[in-house]
C-alpha cells in the first residue's frame, strides 16, 4: 500500500523546522496533516485554491473558515 503525502510537504513553511515553532510540534504537524489527512488540511486547499505563493504563513491546517474568507476577498 502507498503512503500518499500533501504535494507540499517539502516547502510548507508552517511544517518547517525553521519556523520556531518546536521540533516536536513540526512533526506532529507533519504526520497528522501532511502524511494523514492532508486533503482536509486548509493550507492544501489555500494552495491549490489561491496558489501556494498566496497562503498566509500564520494559516494553520485546521482554518477552514479563514479559506473561505480569503477566498471571498
Amino acid at each position: 500500500m502507498a503512503v500518499h503525502a500533501c504535494d507540499h510537504i517539502g516547502y510548507c513553511p508552517l511544517t518547517a523546522d525553521a519556523t520556531g515553532y518546536s521540533p516536536e510540534f513540526a512533526r506532529n504537524l507533519r504526520t497528522v496533516w501532511c502524511r494523514g489527512e492532508f486533503t482536509a488540511c486548509a493550507r492544501y486547499h489555500a494552495a491549490r485554491l489561491l496558489g501556494s505563493e498566496n497562503v498566509p504563513i500564520d494559516l494553520f491546517p485546521v482554518d477552514r473558515e479563514r479559506v473561505s474568507r480569503l477566498l471571498a476577498n
